[in-house]
């Protein structure tokens, strides 16, 4: 048999790799027509050298001058561009959490006013503000800086569970991260989340919600109830 190796190559770059049952057949000849695993097959053509090597492990490398191409048995086209991507989002998300950690160790003014952000956050989420502001209070004094985790795993000024942060979490700074630790990403996401819970029409069902004891939601309906406007 004599084995054309710079037609299979240009056999594989024209489909792309995609007709699998092409590769099989190939992998057939090329596996019939090799005497021992590990003797190279070489084609030389007057514009390039083409080496194809086969041994016992689940690769297949084509090498050129310029060129070298892996095929991974078993993963098609379709299954390397998921890969791909799962790899590039998982980078991105590795990114995203540096960023977040480098942001979370500023720290802002204790004493920064943060009335006109609980009324701007409550009327884009049709909350009552007050409610926010309550919720703060009670779940870290309205800290801005606060990072310590409670016996439950929540953490940040509004001790959101990560686990809810990132469904309800919201970048409130516009800065590209939704941080669970930033105040202003924190206060939006608790909006967020009591809308998500019918907070516009049942804010006492919202906030059993959020915290499941009835104690919780008189407390916050009590503090929410003296604030002044």
């Amino acid at each position: 048999m004599i084995l054309d190796i710079k037609r299979i190559i240009e056999d594989l770059k024209l489909n792309n790799f995609k007709q699998t049952a092409k590769l099989s057949v190939l992998a057939l000849m090329l596996t019939t027509a090799l005497v021992s695993p590990n003797t190279p097959v070489l084609a030389e053509t007057p514009k390039a050298k083409f080496a194809l090597k086969l041994d016992s492990s689940t690769h297949a490398v084509f090498a050129s001058q310029n060129t070298k191409i892996n095929i991974v048995v078993g993963e098609s086209i379709k299954d390397q561009q998921i890969r791909v991507e799962k790899e590039k989002a998982i980078e991105a998300q590795k990114r995203i959490e540096v960023v977040a950690r480098e942001r979370s160790s500023v720290v802002l003014p204790e004493n920064m006013d943060l009335t006109n952000v609980y009324k701007q956050v409550g009327a884009n989420y049709g909350i009552p503000w007050k409610y926010i502001k309550s919720i703060h209070y009670i779940e870290t004094g309205c800290a801005v800086n606060q990072k310590k985790l409670s016996s439950a795993g929540a953490r940040g000024p509004m001790q959101f569970l990560p686990s809810t942060w990132r469904h309800y979490g919201v970048d409130g700074d516009g800065d590209g991260v939704k941080n669970i630790d930033n105040v202003i990403d924190a206060i939006n996401g608790a909006a967020n989340y009591l809308r998500a819970s019918g907070g516009q029409t049942d804010i006492r069902k919202a906030l059993y919600s959020y915290n499941p004891s009835t104690s919780y939601v008189n407390k916050v309906s009590r503090v929410a109830e003296s604030i002044a406007d």
